[in-house]
């Protein structure tokens, strides 16, 4: 019974940091929501979405199984279908939030392979775990989250890496 209300409080956790990363990101953000258990796409990936993530979000209710091969190949697909539709232009980030072990086998090999194969960059935060298969050293971005305030810091990092700093245009002129 401990480990289930354990298991509660961290749900409660990462909604509550899942919601505030959403409330972060433009509206203009590309933004979609699959979850491991059963392994099913809530938001498909698209832009001005943000409320239909904070309401799938809110539904979002913790099963056990974390089928992480699987889940990085469904965002690979989605992300790849993305990159097509924008010709490439942009970047694409595939954040895995996870609990736990892969319950579908070791998931490394599958992330380096995305990673080399494609522009789509791998970010993986552990919540309530100190290490994982997915924090590949030169391939994935790797950040451990024990608290709310560790999730959200971690994701404001994430959103981080997706903002591009741009020098004024100004500074071009002569």
């Amino acid at each position: 019974m401990a480990s289930e209300q354990k298991g509660k409080i961290k749900m409660q956790a990462a909604k509550e940091a899942l919601i505030r990363f959403c409330d972060n990101l433009p509206e203009d953000a590309n933004l979609g929501l699959s979850t491991f258990s059963p392994l099913k796409e809530l938001v498909p990936l698209g832009t001005n979405n943000h409320a239909a993530f904070k309401e799938a979000i809110m539904r979002v209710e913790a099963r056990g199984g974390t089928p992480l091969i699987q889940s990085i190949l469904g965002g690979y697909e989605a992300l790849t279908a993305q990159a097509r539709t924008q010709s490439g232009y942009g970047r694409y980030i595939l954040l895995v939030v996870t609990d736990g072990d892969s319950s579908d086998g070791n998931p490394a090999s599958i992330a380096a392979q995305v990673v080399r194969n494609s522009a789509i960059e791998v970010q993986t935060i552990g919540f309530g775990v100190a290490n994982h298969a997915l924090n590949i050293r030169g391939v994935t971005d790797y950040y451990s989250a024990d608290s709310v305030e560790s999730l959200i810091s971690a994701l404001d990092k994430v959103i981080a890496s997706e903002t591009e700093s741009f020098v004024d245009p100004t500074e071009f002129a002569n």
